[in-house]
Protein backbone atom coordinates (compact mmCIF):
# COMPACT_ATOMS: atom_id res chain seq x y z
CA UNK A 1 0.00 0.00 0.00
CA UNK A 2 1.47 3.72 -0.34
CA UNK A 3 2.07 5.41 2.42
CA UNK A 4 1.84 9.13 2.95
CA UNK A 5 4.67 11.17 1.65
CA UNK A 6 6.54 13.71 4.29
CA UNK A 7 5.57 17.36 4.02
CA UNK A 8 2.76 16.67 1.20
CA UNK A 9 -0.70 17.90 2.27
CA UNK A 10 -2.42 16.76 -0.28
CA UNK A 11 -3.73 13.46 1.17
CA UNK A 12 -7.25 11.43 0.60
CA UNK A 13 -9.73 12.01 2.98
CA UNK A 14 -10.67 8.29 2.81
CA UNK A 15 -7.94 6.53 3.23
CA UNK A 16 -5.23 8.67 4.12
CA UNK A 17 -2.75 8.31 1.58
CA UNK A 18 -1.30 10.68 -0.81
CA UNK A 19 -3.11 11.51 -3.95
CA UNK A 20 -0.26 10.44 -6.35
CA UNK A 21 -2.83 10.26 -9.16
CA UNK A 22 -5.07 13.59 -9.14
CA UNK A 23 -8.02 12.67 -11.49
CA UNK A 24 -11.43 14.14 -10.00
CA UNK A 25 -14.56 12.12 -9.90
CA UNK A 26 -15.84 13.83 -11.82
CA UNK A 27 -13.56 12.89 -14.80
CA UNK A 28 -13.11 9.63 -13.70
CA UNK A 29 -16.85 9.64 -14.03
CA UNK A 30 -17.17 10.41 -17.40
CA UNK A 31 -14.80 7.52 -18.49
CA UNK A 32 -16.63 4.93 -16.35
CA UNK A 33 -19.86 6.37 -17.80
CA UNK A 34 -18.63 5.64 -21.33
CA UNK A 35 -17.47 1.88 -20.28
CA UNK A 36 -20.99 1.00 -18.69
CA UNK A 37 -22.57 2.03 -21.79
CA UNK A 38 -22.05 -1.48 -23.46
CA UNK A 39 -21.73 -3.28 -20.49
CA UNK A 40 -24.68 -2.19 -17.27
CA UNK A 41 -26.39 1.21 -18.31
CA UNK A 42 -28.87 0.11 -15.28
CA UNK A 43 -25.70 0.84 -12.93
CA UNK A 44 -25.13 4.63 -14.51
CA UNK A 45 -27.22 6.33 -12.35
CA UNK A 46 -25.99 4.53 -9.44
CA UNK A 47 -22.38 5.54 -9.93
CA UNK A 48 -23.54 9.33 -10.85
CA UNK A 49 -24.65 9.30 -7.49
CA UNK A 50 -21.53 8.39 -5.78
CA UNK A 51 -19.92 10.82 -8.19
CA UNK A 52 -22.63 13.67 -6.59
CA UNK A 53 -21.57 12.22 -3.02
CA UNK A 54 -17.63 12.86 -3.02
CA UNK A 55 -17.48 15.75 -5.57
CA UNK A 56 -18.47 17.98 -2.61
CA UNK A 57 -15.60 16.43 -0.65
CA UNK A 58 -12.72 18.54 1.26
CA UNK A 59 -10.53 19.93 -1.21
CA UNK A 60 -6.53 18.84 -0.99
CA UNK A 61 -5.42 19.39 -4.54
CA UNK A 62 -6.08 19.79 -8.70
CA UNK A 63 -7.38 17.10 -10.54
CA UNK A 64 -4.29 16.62 -13.44
CA UNK A 65 -7.26 17.21 -16.47
CA UNK A 66 -9.58 19.54 -15.50
CA UNK A 67 -7.68 21.41 -12.47
CA UNK A 68 -10.98 20.84 -10.14
CA UNK A 69 -10.14 20.90 -7.00
CA UNK A 70 -10.22 17.38 -5.21
CA UNK A 71 -10.01 15.20 -1.82
CA UNK A 72 -10.24 11.80 -2.26
CA UNK A 73 -7.79 9.30 -4.48
CA UNK A 74 -8.56 7.52 -7.81
CA UNK A 75 -8.56 4.35 -5.48
CA UNK A 76 -11.15 5.14 -2.90
CA UNK A 77 -13.54 6.40 -5.70
CA UNK A 78 -13.08 3.48 -8.09
CA UNK A 79 -13.48 1.39 -4.50
CA UNK A 80 -16.57 2.52 -4.20
CA UNK A 81 -17.91 2.20 -7.91
CA UNK A 82 -16.51 -1.46 -7.76
CA UNK A 83 -18.36 -2.11 -4.52
CA UNK A 84 -21.41 -1.18 -6.29
CA UNK A 85 -20.84 -3.32 -9.49
CA UNK A 86 -19.95 -6.22 -6.84
CA UNK A 87 -23.12 -6.41 -5.35
CA UNK A 88 -24.68 -6.26 -9.30
CA UNK A 89 -22.26 -8.87 -11.08
CA UNK A 90 -18.88 -10.01 -9.84
CA UNK A 91 -17.46 -10.13 -13.33
CA UNK A 92 -18.20 -6.36 -14.09
CA UNK A 93 -16.42 -5.82 -11.23
CA UNK A 94 -13.37 -7.56 -12.00
CA UNK A 95 -13.33 -6.13 -15.35
CA UNK A 96 -13.81 -2.40 -13.92
CA UNK A 97 -10.15 -3.37 -12.07
CA UNK A 98 -8.72 -4.48 -14.55
CA UNK A 99 -9.76 -1.56 -17.43
CA UNK A 100 -9.31 1.21 -14.35
CA UNK A 101 -6.12 0.27 -12.98
CA UNK A 102 -4.72 2.52 -10.63
CA UNK A 103 -2.89 0.28 -8.67
CA UNK A 104 -5.42 -1.65 -6.97
CA UNK A 105 -2.99 -4.15 -4.86
CA UNK A 106 -5.42 -3.73 -1.56
CA UNK A 107 -8.70 -4.47 -3.60
CA UNK A 108 -7.07 -7.34 -5.74
CA UNK A 109 -6.48 -9.15 -2.40
CA UNK A 110 -10.57 -9.04 -1.72
CA UNK A 111 -10.98 -10.94 -5.42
Amino acid sequence: MKAQIPGWEANCIICGVSITNPICVNCLEKEIVQWLLTRDQEAIPMVKGITDFFANDVKKTNCIICRAEIGICTCCYINEIYELLLQRDIGLAQELITTFDFDFSFIEAMI
